[in-house]
């Protein structure tokens, strides 16, 4: 090869590199992945795919995108036929197992034998005229699910197929697409963690959640979580809520580590109500982090009767505020203690507990409890 040819190859493949490189979200893949590469190998088409495990159906394609001229070969592929395919096999399995431990890898389908004769050649392979296939797999494992993503490129039956040189180049890119592909995966999990954090701490009816370190600290929570256990509100102190927070770790010290273990019960919570309201459930689950120290999940969420009453708040048409003052009403507190609890002026606490009157029908403290009971 001349210099000048050698110039413009190394050339063409920084400018591919580059390309790939730039692929940071999923509506990227095509122009910055399949489009460059196909162009590179000469394919006639080109897919990719997002499988994800997924109980009880076991797996689905969650994703894909395509590049050529039948697209309605992928929602045939979606539909089952990719369960035929010998190149992803093994990804399968993988992925089925929960684990990473096959690792990425370039695949031609040729290379597995008799796959002419099969049924997935002679019913999905030559109804989409595709006659060569060069796939790469990369297993991903994410907190959220295991997952496999492919790339497939293909040609047609007229079409010679992938030679060494092109296979080569594909595996010289694979670090490279492992890691774009690997880390869309781990975004797509990360963004999806994010909602259902977010679920679970805006819904009325949600899960609190408290994660405490090796040392009974607290390192990771939602705000539903440390309210339900008094945690890190004004006057929590005062009200003793502290105190159960200590009580709370001196059980877990007591409760001999094993990972992957739960255990649950009822905890007496200072401030969110009277005798029927002042308990919540704790569900504790005990696992490593990534480097294997020792972490404790506490799960929180109210019990029936404090259920209820939120639900008799909602029918009610009372705003949050409004909500948060009645349950503090519910549960016996002076107005003076109500505006410290929430961090508001005694006048303010007086026209939201009006407000409340009104929208529930009632004139007295008593007469709004017992409406809200009754709502349940």
């Amino acid at each position: 090869m001349s210099d000048d040819a050698a110039a413009v190859s190394l050339a063409g493949s920084a400018e591919l590199y580059g390309r790939v490189l730039g692929c940071t979200r999923f509506e990227h893949v095509c122009g910055a992945v399949l489009g460059p590469v196909s162009a590179a190998l000469g394919a006639t088409s080109s897919v990719f795919l997002q499988l994800i495990n997924m109980p009880p159906r076991r797996d689905c394609v969650h994703r894909d995108f395509y590049m050529g001229d039948a697209p309605e070969s992928v929602e045939a592929y979606r539909g089952g036929y990719y369960e035929m395919d010998p190149l992803i096999a093994g990804g399968l399995r993988t992925m089925r197992a929960q684990s990473i431990d096959r690792g990425a890898f370039v695949g031609l389908l040729s290379g597995f034998p008799g796959w002419r004769d099969a049924s997935y050649y002679t019913r999905f392979l030559r109804r989409y005229d595709i006659g060569h296939v060069v796939g790469v797999l990369v297993p991903v494992r994410t907190v959220n699910r295991s997952e496999l993503v492919c790339l497939g490129f293909h040609r047609t039956h007229e079409s010679d197929g992938f030679a060494d040189h092109e296979v080569r180049l594909l595996r010289e890119l694979m670090p490279l697409l492992q890691t774009v592909l690997t880390n869309l995966a781990f975004r797509d999990a990360m963004h999806l963690s994010e909602q259902i954090e977010q679920a679970m701490s805006d819904s009325a009816a949600g899960v609190g959640f408290v994660v405490l370190d090796e040392d009974l600290l607290v390192c990771h929570a939602n705000q539903r979580g440390l309210s339900e256990l008094g945690l890190y509100r004004p006057g929590a102190a005062a009200n003793g809520c502290q105190g159960i927070f200590g009580e709370l770790r001196e059980r877990l010290m007591r409760m001999p580590f094993a990972d992957g273990r739960r255990e649950s019960f009822t905890l007496g919570v200072p401030g969110l109500g009277s005798a029927g309201l002042a308990t919540i459930n704790v569900e504790v689950r005990a696992f490593r982090s990534f480097d294997g120290r020792q972490n404790h999940l506490l799960l929180t969420s109210p019990t029936d009767e404090l259920r209820a009453i939120r639900q008799s708040f909602a029918r009610a048409g009372l705003s949050e505020r409004e909500a948060e003052v009645a349950r503090l009403v519910c549960a016996g507190q002076s107005n003076a203690q109500i505006g410290r609890e929430l961090g508001i002026t005694f006048r303010t606490v007086e026209n939201h507990l009006r407000s409340v009157y009104y929208k529930v029908g009632v004139h007295s403290r008593t007469q709004l409890v017992s409406r809200l009971l009754r709502l349940q």
